[in-house]
């Protein structure tokens, strides 16, 4: 099976653990984050890409996974290959 790469931008959910007030809060955001990699799995809620994919011997799999939630993504392209 041939995976789709795909560019996906979306929004990371942060956490912060300095000490803040409570004006300094209301200015704090998530992260815009840009993801690249082949896509592995899909559902209702979720995207699923890997940055690595690999084979040796009889052994496949994959590194870099990121799970991503499709209510967070603001844009997702296909990334087509030119010879």
């Amino acid at each position: 099976m041939k995976e789709k790469m795909l560019k996906i931008k979306w929004l990371d959910h942060t956490a912060f653990s300095e000490i803040y007030e409570h004006r300094e809060i209301k200015k704090l955001k998530p992260a815009e984050v840009t993801s690249l990699g082949f896509l592995v799995g899909e559902d209702d809620d979720t995207i699923k890409i890997v940055s690595e994919k690999g084979k040796l011997k009889k052994w496949k799999g994959y590194r870099g996974v990121a799970v991503i939630l499709k209510s967070c993504i603001l844009e997702k392209k296909e990334l087509v290959e030119k010879l």
